[in-house]
């Protein structure tokens, strides 16, 4: 690659907090698009509780 690229191996910075954020705004994304699409928001959370409830 060009001296200014990324190559294998380079370790990028990012701060403590950043993938809390990206968390919280693909939560978000994740709900937005199930909202569109009209599926039950709580759907995995559900399956999950029947799963562990047997």
């Amino acid at each position: 690659m060009s001296a200014g690229g990324i190559e294998c191996g380079d370790v990028i910075n990012v701060s403590v907090g950043e993938p809390l954020i990206a968390d919280g705004y693909l939560r978000l994304f994740g709900y937005h698009v199930a909202n569109e699409k009209r599926q039950s928001i709580d759907e995995l959370r559900n399956l999950a509780e029947n799963v562990t409830a047997e």
